[in-house]
């Protein structure tokens, strides 16, 4: 998969997640909320995915609900994903529900 932004404010993000790849990762979540009211991210579950990447998504958020507008997870966190939130201690934490079924958080 390769990482773009689609129609309606999908970001298609292409793998590995990790600290390597975090400043392009920035980039492409900066241009895609700078595009419009609503971003949708789009993962593959079986992507590389390290700490670094939580931290962004989290930034995102904070950013995305600071302008006003809204970012959300295609698809409920899975793989190696889902397995650094459960080391990190950030499903527990997560009231909003962004981890788990594409909840919306503005």
């Amino acid at each position: 998969m390769d990482d773009r932004i689609g129609t309606a404010g999908e970001l298609r993000l292409a793998g590995p997640f990790t600290i390597r790849n975090a400043a392009n990762l920035h980039q492409k979540l900066q241009l895609a909320l700078a595009s419009g009211q609503e971003v949708t991210i789009d993962l593959p579950a079986d992507s590389d995915c390290d700490i670094s990447f939580v931290q962004l998504l989290i930034s995102a958020r904070c950013s995305a609900r600071a302008a006003g507008k809204t970012i959300r997870l295609k698809n409920a966190a899975s793989g190696p994903l889902l397995d650094v939130l459960e080391r990190g201690g950030f499903l527990a934490a997560d009231d909003s529900g962004f981890w788990s079924e594409g909840a919306l958080l503005q």
